[in-house]
């Protein structure tokens, strides 16, 4: 759920609308938030990068603190959490899967 009052999100919002001239929730099909989703999992992947830019593992992540983002929470530990993790890449006007 993305709490819209949150100072986070009315950044995110800001800059959304500078970048795409719309509002990600303007956008959204069926009340499903991707533009969030996607912000989410991206912010995720690089503060795993940050400390140290070397090749990223999905041991790393699985180890990586619960990220608490603008509208989903992503952690691999304990009872009610992502079980699996598939890293795609697009190139080449294709989506190939990594891992």
């Amino acid at each position: 759920h993305v709490q819209t009052s949150r100072p986070a999100v009315q950044r995110f919002v800001r800059r959304y609308r500078l970048l795409t001239g719309t509002t990600p929730d303007e956008l959204s099909a069926d009340g499903r938030r991707l533009a969030y989703a996607g912000y989410d999992v991206a912010q995720f992947v690089l503060s795993e990068l940050s400390p140290s830019p070397s090749r990223l593992t999905p041991r790393t992540l699985r180890a990586a603190p619960t990220y608490e983002g603008l509208g989903m929470r992503i952690g691999f530990e304990g009872e009610n959490v992502n079980q699996s993790m598939f890293i795609h890449r697009y190139r080449n006007q294709q989506i190939e899967l990594l891992r």
